[in-house]
């Protein structure tokens, strides 16, 4: 078995069109939110593999907070990933996982998504939660009475 790649985005949603093409909606890094709401977001990621290897795989996600604090989601266990038959004599066997994430109880700072394939990491990706800041009052003008009018000082 050689891995041959892997590729891991994080957007604002994912569309299968009719002719099976995948659309990636506004890819995004950064997140700007109240601070402990919830990021909503989704997340592509696509492995590929050498033909040759029929053995069985695990694929898991693995989300990394700002705090080191680790959640791990089991996407398949004990696999053959299938030949690429969108691709006519291609090298490769493809896994492609996507799907809608909520990041509960979002805290300012860096945060990751790892791709694990048979435990291993093979893909990374990076975004930063924001929290919104308070707007504030813009301070009232003051008028002065003046023959000329209201004159803002």
């Amino acid at each position: 078995m050689a891995l041959v790649g892997a590729v891991a985005v994080i957007c604002e949603k994912i569309l299968l069109e009719r002719d099976g093409v995948t659309t990636l909606v506004r890819v995004v890094d950064v997140f700007t939110v109240p601070e402990n709401a919830s990021v909503d977001l989704s997340l592509w990621t696509q492995i590929r593999i050498t033909a040759d290897d029929d053995a069985k795989h695990s694929l898991d996600l693995e989300l990394v907070r700002p705090d080191g604090e680790r959640q791990r989601s089991a996407v398949f266990k004990d696999t053959v990933l299938a030949a690429a038959s969108n691709y006519p004599n291609s090298p490769h066997r493809i896994a492609t996982a996507q799907g809608k994430m909520l990041v509960a109880r979002a805290t300012p700072g860096l945060y990751a998504f790892e791709v694990l394939f048979d435990g291993n990491v093979i893909a990374k990706t990076y975004f930063v939660v924001n929290a919104t800041q308070e707007p504030t009052q813009p301070a009232s003008p003051n008028f002065d009475s003046s023959p000329l009018g209201d004159t803002v000082h």
